[in-house]
Formats: structure tokens, C-alpha cells, sequence
């Protein structure tokens, strides 16, 4: 590719004629597990099961490879958390049911009028923020860390309206007082209670963490379209900040900064000039600059880096798709997004295949070259409005949740060589 750009244009799609969809690869649903109840947010996760149980669960045996069907076990995907939207005595509230992997109830949690429920990013702890005294448009909270067995590792009272993210190390949450007013800090705590407040002049607030290293990162929006990075170490100690970075918009919690693997390296938004269309800025942890890229991407960027942190896939709101080599600070290739859905993305750990689901059906496989190959809808399937996909660590199966209360896995068949 050297110097070139691969840029490929999909959605209601146009592909280079020099980049051409490769044959043979098909889609097999393997499994499904229905519900009763219209879902609203999903964790999945991976185990290693013999064919005998994966059988029982009413998985399919076209799921395993020859490999696995000789060894007699293979992996598979599953549900292990699955929240439902339950009303009581007229008010809104929340089911959050505990799965194992071979699909029994573990348990169920059942949350209090009104309350919000995120997931940590690497979705290994659940935050519940659930209103305790109401005045003036606004409550008091109490905030419950939940780990995905369901058990209850912390609570809280008296925080503000937030709702709350929980940390990945299921240590902190993070959230704004108050939503009526602009200014409103964030404010990080503990089991202990308050730890850190952080200022900001308008509403939304964006994390990233690195959990190895327990290192995150916050950022608020001060004056349009500058906002302020700051890098914390495990004890909130302030390591850098940055005001050149572009942080805008009634986000409150997206993860849209992102660490590497080796810890050398941050990613978040930056502004380019006044008023012009921000790009991707990448950091050494002193906060010194390594390259700025400037995508055309719509929404707002997320963030993967490669296991050896010699690349990261950038993505945005839609699922267009930008692969750049970070020691050369070039986008290697562009995969170009014109649907008008929400988009999601999961990769393998190599890169090697990456998923994109886009809201209302559509899913696309690429190659780490940026080749597609596959695209296709899946029929009488609606992806929660922010589709919830995830891909195998081999790429050979990956798993969708339906909003209207199913969830779906399908084997990747590729064309033998």
C-alpha cells in the first residue's frame, strides 16, 4: 500500500473494483436463545464447553471447526448479562438477569424506580444509579457497584443526578451532580465517598481507562470546541492535562478516549483549527504529541489498538472504519460508512477479522487489510438502537442481541483454501 490510501465506500455501496468481496464466505445461525421481554442492553462473554454441552444449549454442531469436533470441546458465545425494562405500579424500572453459560438464570436483580444502569468498558462491573430524594427536577442518588455474577460489591447514598460510571477495577464511579446545570462538575468516587471533583463550563464529560495499569483519563468541555484531558494514575494523581483536546456534546460517559495495550500511548479528540472538523490525536503518557490524524468520519470516535500498539482501528458513531500505522502516523486504509445507523464495531485480538453491526441489520466483515469480506443483512433481526456485537478471538463466530428479545450467534463459514 505504501503510499497510497485504500478507501473503500459501503453501506448502500460502492467497492473499488481493485478491492472485490471475497467469495465463499458465508453466514450459519447456530444458535438462539429467545425471551419474553424486549431487551435493553447485553454483556457477553466467551467459555470453553465440551461439543456434548454446546449441543444441550442448542448450539449447532456446524459451530465448531474440525479441530474442535476432535478434541471434543470448542468455545462459544453467550449472554451473561441481559437488562429488561420492567414498569412498576406505573413507574419505569429495571430487570437485570445473571446467565450461566450453558443459558440457566443465576440470578436476578431488580432495580428501583427511575434507575440508570451502566456497564463498566470492559463491561466487568455494573454501576445502578437509582434517584432517592427528588427536588426541583433533580434527586439524590445512591449508587450500587454490581460485579457480572451479580453480586453486590458497594454502595452509596448521597451523590448527585448523575447517572454514574462504574470503573473497570469496579473501584470508582464517575458522573455529573446535576444535569440541569451546565457547569456541574464531575465528580469521582468510591466506597469511601468523594474523592475528586473536576470542573467543566458545559454539560457531557467523556472516560477512557487503561486497566492493567489503572490509569484513566476525563475529559470536560470548556469553551466550544476546546475541552480538557486529564490522565490520572490509580490514586487520582493529576500525570497530564491537555487543553487542545475536542471534547463537545451531551455526552456524559462516552468512552471516547482510549489507552494502548503497553501503556505507552492515549488516544482522545483534538481540535484542528477554529471552527474546522476535529481530528485523532495520540500521546505518550508525558502528553507529548506523537501524530494527529484527521478523519472524515461522522459522530463522535472510538478507539482499538493493536496488541503490539504498532497500529490502532479508529471508528466513529456509523461504523466507518480507519486503520493507521502509528509509526508512520498514516491511515493505511479507510472503510467509509454512508448507511444512516447507529454502528458498532468488535475485533479479534490479531485484527485479522473485524465485525461491524449497523443498526437496523446490516453486518460487514474486513480483514486487517481493509478488504470486505462480507456484507450482508441479517433477516428479521433488529439490533438494539446501539447495536450490541462480538466477535469470537478466532473470528469464526460472533453473537447479536435483537432488541425485541432474542439473541443470535452465527458461524463464520470461509471458503477453504
Amino acid at each position: 500500500m505504501k503510499n497510497s490510501i485504500k478507501i473503500i465506500i459501503t453501506g448502500l455501496f460502492a467497492l473499488s473494483a481493485a478491492y472485490g468481496q471475497e467469495k465463499g464466505i458465508k453466514l450459519i445461525n447456530v444458535y438462539e436463545k429467545s425471551f419474553n421481554e424486549p431487551i435493553v442492553d447485553v454483556i457477553f462473554d466467551t467459555a470453553t464447553v465440551s461439543i456434548k454441552e454446546a449441543k444441550k444449549m442448542g448450539w449447532k454442531e456446524e459451530a465448531f471447526t474440525k479441530e474442535e469436533k476432535s478434541k471434543g470441546k470448542g468455545k462459544i458465545l453467550y449472554a451473561k448479562v441481559v437488562i429488561f425494562k420492567e414498569t412498576r405500579h406505573g413507574k419505569p424500572t429495571k430487570l437485570i438477569k445473571f446467565f450461566n453459560k450453558d443459558g440457566s438464570l443465576k440470578k436476578v436483580y431488580k432495580t428501583g424506580n427511575y434507575a440508570e444502569v451502566l456497564f463498566s468498558e470492559n463491561e466487568k462491573f455494573i454501576g445502578i444509579t437509582t434517584p432517592t430524594k427528588w427536588y426541583n427536577g433533580e434527586h439524590e442518588s445512591k449508587f450500587t457497584m454490581i460485579n457480572t455474577e451479580g453480586k453486590i460489591l458497594w454502595e452509596l447514598e448521597g451523590l448527585g443526578t448523575g447517572p454514574y460510571v462504574p470503573s473497570p477495577n469496579g473501584k470508582y464511579c464517575i458522573g455529573e451532580e446535576s444535569s440541569e446545570f451546565e457547569s456541574s462538575p464531575v465528580s469521582i468516587y468510591s466506597k469511601k465517598g468523594l474523592e475528586k471533583v473536576i470542573k467543566k463550563n458545559f454539560s457531557g464529560f467523556w472516560i477512557g481507562f487503561q486497566e492493567k495499569e489503572n490509569y484513566f483519563a476525563i475529559g470536560v468541555p470548556m469553551e466550544f470546541p476546546k475541552g480538557k484531558i486529564l490522565v490520572l494514575d490509580s490514586n487520582l494523581k493529576v500525570l497530564f492535562q491537555d487543553t487542545t483536546a475536542a471534547i463537545f456534546g451531551d455526552v456524559g460517559g462516552g468512552h471516547y478516549i482510549a489507552f494502548s495495550n503497553t501503556k505507552n500511548y492515549i488516544a482522545y479528540p483534538v481540535v484542528k483549527t477554529e471552527g474546522s472538523k476535529g481530528g485523532i490525536g495520540v500521546f505518550n503518557m508525558s502528553g507529548r504529541p506523537l501524530f494527529k490524524v484527521y478523519p472524515q468520519g461522522r459522530g463522535n470516535y472510538k478507539y482499538k489498538f493493536s496488541k503490539d500498539d504498532k497500529n490502532i482501528l479508529i471508528y466513529d458513531t456509523f461504523g466507518s472504519c480507519y486503520f493507521v500505522d502509528i509509526r508512520s502516523a498514516k491511515i493505511l486504509w479507510q472503510r467509509i460508512v454512508k448507511a444512516k445507523g447507529i454502528g458498532t464495531v468488535s475485533v479479534t485480538p490479531d485484527f485479522n477479522t473485524i465485525l461491524v453491526g449497523i443498526y437496523p441489520n446490516k453486518i460487514s466483515l474486513l480483514d486487517k487489510e481493509g478488504n470486505i469480506l462480507l456484507e450482508d443483512e441479517i433477516k428479521n433481526f433488529l439490533f438494539l438502537h446501539v447495536p450490541k456485537v462480538k466477535i469470537s478471538p478466532k473470528g469464526d463466530k460472533f453473537i447479536v442481541s435483537d432488541q425485541r428479545g432474542t439473541i443470535n450467534a452465527f458461524y463464520i463459514k470461509r471458503r477453504m483454501p
